[in-house]
């Protein structure tokens, strides 16, 4: 089967009442009427990675939590990628890898934002009310 398209959005959205959120959920419903699929890096990876995902999300802690899972796996002598929102896009990873490989991912808000699927393993650090410039309030961005 053919898949359609698929448009990925990267940018800034300009504040008002709008909100990230509202962006790409309007984008999701435009590209679904045009018969596209609406996604981003993240999501992409997600969709075409083999291999084990472990992701890393909340407001504080992210990248110190990342480094440690990712640390132990590769000295315990994990073949591991290390990608996110510390720096690596995450689908820089995937040309190098197979389905052994796992995958420590330190994904912000905005990264988690119109995803459909969830990584094999989940953390959640802290999470308290921030970037409510671009989320409408605390309930959103939780």
């Amino acid at each position: 089967m053919k898949r359609p398209p698929i448009i990925v959005v990267v940018g800034h959205v300009d504040h008002g009442k709008t909100t990230l959120l509202d962006v790409v959920r309007k984008s999701n419903l435009a590209a679904k009427e045009a018969g596209k699929i609406f996604s981003s890096n993240v999501g992409v990876f997600f969709e075409e990675c083999q291999g084990k995902i472990i992701g890393i999300t909340g407001t504080k802690g992210k990248s110190t939590t990342s480094t440690l899972i990712y640390e132990v796996l590769r000295k315990g002598g994990r073949r591991v990628h290390f990608a996110g929102n510390i720096g690596k896009p995450p689908l820089d990873v995937l040309t190098s890898a197979n389905r052994k490989d796992i995958f420590v991912l330190e994904l912000s808000s905005f990264q988690l934002m119109g995803l459909s699927v969830s990584p094999h393993i989940a953390v959640v650090q802290n999470v308290t009310s921030e970037h409510l410039d671009y989320h409408l309030d605390t309930e959103q961005y939780v």
